[in-house]
């Protein structure tokens, strides 16, 4: 049996296929048993080594006679050198293909070749070998470890190991945790075995890997900084921030933020995008990495030279400390955001400012800050984005809108900067949630004074508002209701006379009667009001018989006799004056009017436009 050995020993080429065909395999993996002479059984595994090296035919044929028992009842040896060879053996076995790889993990290799790694191991040797084939047997795309094995066995071993000072050893761990979140290179079947991958993370990093993964971005040595890298790009691509995920990683922000300051972009980037996740997760986790202070850092990356690609990721991380979860970051910390933002809205790059414009837009939603947003000047930037052709501009007309709203010395500013020709423009576009923010926009402007009112005028907006009440669908005609009520309620005679001009009583009619939205009560009251400013001014400029020869003809006093019977005590007199003031004749009967008059038995009834309220009608 020794001479056997020998000849698969030797340093020159040995007659394996010879051996095998012989059936002399089964006979030395018989002889691994005799636990009685250690030095048979190690020569015997290194034969048998020897033939798993080879071809995986080879290979195979070793481990169809049952070696993988044998070396496995080698892994308890007494004999180090002994259990070394096993482990050896079961390493090149798992790497040499899925199938081999999950019949070892059948014969329960795993808790022995754990066991192997104790505090008192001193063998380096050993422990970089057991290292090894661990991280052989977690590549197994078709047959994964289970998640309790993983989280149970697997991973306090990984993390022990992660935590040497031996680099080879480090870098097998990192690669056995490279193979465990690895879930694109899975089989489809296994893919749809595994319900729930995001697991495998959150078992990696209950683990308390991640501390260690990020100390190691600063390793001299390339295999263990390459490993913990991608381990770490790859946690990051799984992070789920509503599911707490990016929350538990956020016990190493000021390690991430430490890497900022890093010389190797491929770090830089994947701390910007880490804390970027961290951020986005709750509100909690975005104000715990401001505190830890990723701001100046962050921003200490825009530089002249900084690529667009970094750029755009800083820019991104920027966006997710600005967003707001159930409160927005801190004044002082806004403060320290808004310079940056505001320089980042003037990139060339389309993605970078949008996404600035975005965080800008999350802003903005206190007066103070949507003040000092306007004192660092960015008005102008974000109307003049308004007409920039690849713009995104939903947040510029938000920002904008917020900008204008209860405040006529910033409406003025924004008024001022050319607003008003580009909503119109905005107004015909064929992208209707443009057209709702634009609309929206025009709405809030509309519920100033009469001069910001007659801008509105005076740059043609008034003629395409209207034909959005009246052409688009109806869920998009709700701000059109608005800007129109809030023109009706708030401007001059000759204004409102224009809504008339423009067709605005047809449309508004219809949406007062059509809407089926609950509360409806105060804001058709609003309407209402709106509708009679508009039918005043007509009167004014003596157009009331041409009003009401118009609104007969379009039926709609049918539709304005059906709110007599509505059932909100204010909706009805409302309704009956303007039928009773406009539109009704000596003898007409069609809605046997009844006079809603008040204590002094006169109906009384505001023939001078309505003021709007301070931010406009809310509909």
């Amino acid at each position: 049996m020794l001479d056997a050995c020998k000849i698969l020993t030797r340093e020159c080429e040995s007659p394996i296929d010879i051996l095998i065909n012989a059936n002399v395999v089964p006979r030395l993996i018989e002889f691994l048993s005799r636990v009685n002479n250690p030095h048979l059984q190690l020569e015997l595994a290194r034969a048998l080594t020897n033939i798993v090296s080879g071809t995986f035919d080879q290979t195979k044929a070793v481990v169809n006679a049952g070696a993988v028992a044998g070396f496995v009842s080698l892994l308890g040896s007494s004999h180090p050198v002994v259990a070394l060879q096993a482990v050896r053996a079961l390493g090149i076995i798992a790497r040499d293909g899925t199938e081999l790889n999950t019949h070892i993990t059948e014969q329960g290799t795993l808790n022995p070749l754990i066991n192997l790694i104790k505090p008192d191991t001193s063998s380096t040797t050993l422990l970089r070998s057991v290292a090894w084939t661990l991280s052989n047997l977690c590549r197994n795309e078709y047959s994964p470890l289970s998640i309790y094995t993983i989280r149970h066995q697997l991973l306090p071993a990984l993390a022990h190991l992660l935590n040497s000072n031996d680099k080879e050893i480090v870098a097998s761990a990192c690669m056995a945790l490279s193979h465990l979140i690895d879930y694109d290179n899975y089989s489809p079947a296994i893919k749809k075995a595994i319900k729930n991958p995001e697991e495998r993370l959150r078992a990696i990093i209950d683990a308390g890997v991640v501390n260690r993964l990020v100390a190691l971005l600063v390793s001299n040595e390339e295999d263990v900084f390459n490993q913990s890298l991608l381990i770490i790009k790859d946690i990051t691509t799984w992070l789920d921030p509503e599911d707490g995920q990016a929350e538990a990683f956020a016990s190493s922000t000021s390690g991430f933020i430490f890497l900022l300051s890093s010389n190797n972009p491929d770090v830089v980037e994947t701390a910007v995008w880490v804390l970027g996740v961290v951020a986005e997760s709750n509100a909690e986790a975005r104000d715990e990495v401001i505190k830890q202070g990723i701001i100046k850092p962050l921003v200490s990356l825009i530089k002249p030279d900084t690529s667009v690609e970094l750029l755009s990721d800083v820019t991104w991380t920027l966006f997710k400390l600005c967003k707001y979860h159930k409160h927005l970051p801190s004044v002082p910390a806004v403060r320290q955001l808004l310079p940056v933002l505001v320089q980042l809205i003037h990139n060339d790059d389309d993605d970078i400012f949008d996404t600035a414009c975005q965080a800008l837009d999350f802003l903005t939603e206190g007066d103070e800050i949507i003040q000092e947003l306007v004192d660092a000047g960015v008005v102008p930037r974000l109307v003049a984005l308004l007409n920039h052709n690849k713009a995104m501009l939903f947040s510029p007309l938000n920002t904008i809108s917020k900008i204008v709203s209860g405040s006529t010395t910033r409406t003025d500013l924004v008024l001022s900067a050319g607003i008003c020709p580009l909503l119109a423009k905005l107004l015909v576009r064929s992208d209707m949630l443009i057209i709702h923010y634009a609309v929206k926009t025009v709405s809030k402007i509309a519920a100033g004074n009469v001069t910001q009112i007659q801008a509105l005028v005076t740059n043609n907006v008034i003629r395409p508002l209207v034909d959005v009440l009246s052409n688009v669908d109806f869920q998009w005609q709700k701000q059109a209701a608005r800007a129109i009520t809030n023109i009706a309620c708030g401007g001059n005679v000759e204004q409102i006379a224009l809504l008339y001009e423009f067709g605005a009583i047809a449309p508004l009619c219809t949406y007062i009667l059509e809407t089926k939205e609950p509360k409806r009560a105060k804001t058709i009251v609003v309407e209402l009001d709106g509708l009679a400013n508009i039918l005043a001014a007509a009167e004014k400029m003596s157009e009331c018989a041409k009003v009401s020869l118009h609104v007969k003809e379009r039926g709609l006093l049918d539709r304005i006799g059906v709110l007599l019977r509505h059932d909100d005590i204010k909706i009805h007199p409302k309704s009956l004056a303007i039928l009773e003031r406009y539109f009704s004749t000596n003898g007409d009967e069609d809605y046997k009017l009844v006079p809603c008059t008040s204590q002094s038995s006169n109906y009384e009834f505001n023939t001078q436009p309505s003021q709007a309220p301070e931010g406009g009608f809310s509909l």
